[in-house]
């Protein structure tokens, strides 16, 4: 975002909260998971209304529109409690509304053809249309999902494509360097590794610079395998 001239300043503070995730979720006053998911889902692109629409469960209406993800993901936190999931999402609403704004902007930058913007910067033209590359090096038809998909679910796709390759380059690293560090790296989740020993971190700050994710860490979580 700051590569867009933004300054995340809600997103600054949200992570620097101590147990973010427990106290944000009670302000909604979801379960942290909930709030979780919710958060992820606006990242990528869904809106954020401040109530179920009319209409939402009612199997027998056509689909023609792309329903809400955080409508879905607070039904289902509050077992489908229409009224309990519009409180929810009013106060979800209320609590990203800056973020919000940050996102539409920064959507702006990643799909802007006009010099400066991140799509015109980075795109590869090929038969099929433009390309961008995460950097696993996977590519990405920008031109097909505008096509298929309309420009704001375009950006949300990209935006999925670009962290899934920052975060894969920077857990590559991770695992790469664990000889040196004396842990050991039993599974690759994708955003993150279970390991056994302590992943300390110099390896975190390396790993962040081979990867060129230059934020890059791992939150530390203790872990046993279940008992058989």
């Amino acid at each position: 975002m700051r590569d867009a001239g933004i300054e995340p300043t809600w997103l600054v503070n949200y992570l620097a909260t101590t147990d973010n995730k427990e106290v944000y979720a009670q302000r909604i006053g979801a379960s942290k998971g909930c709030w979780k998911q919710m958060l992820l889902a606006r990242l990528l692109g869904s809106g954020a209304p401040s109530r179920v629409p009319d209409g939402y469960l009612d199997k027998k209406k056509k689909k023609k529109k792309r329903k809400s993800a955080v409508v879905k993901i607070a039904l289902e936190d509050c077992d489908y409690d229409v009224e309990r999931a519009n409180s929810i999402l009013a106060r979800f609403q209320k609590e990203t509304r800056e973020f919000g704004d940050i996102l539409d902007h920064w959507y702006e930058y990643l799909l802007s053809e006009e010099p400066g913007g991140w799509f015109y910067k980075n795109r590869k033209k090929r038969d099929d249309g433009y390309h961008v590359y995460n950097k696993l090096g996977f590519s990405f038809n920008v031109t097909k999902a505008i096509e298929d998909h309309g420009w704001h679910a375009a950006a949300s796709k990209l935006v999925s494509h670009r962290l899934f390759g920052e975060e894969q380059a920077f857990i590559i690293q991770i695992i790469n360097i664990s000889p040196g560090y004396q842990y050991l790296i039993y599974c690759n989740e994708h955003d993150g590794v279970v390991s056994k020993g302590i992943i300390p971190p110099e390896a975190i700050d390396k790993a962040s610079k081979d990867s060129g994710v230059p934020e890059g860490d791992l939150i530390l979580k203790e872990w046993a395998p279940p008992e058989i």
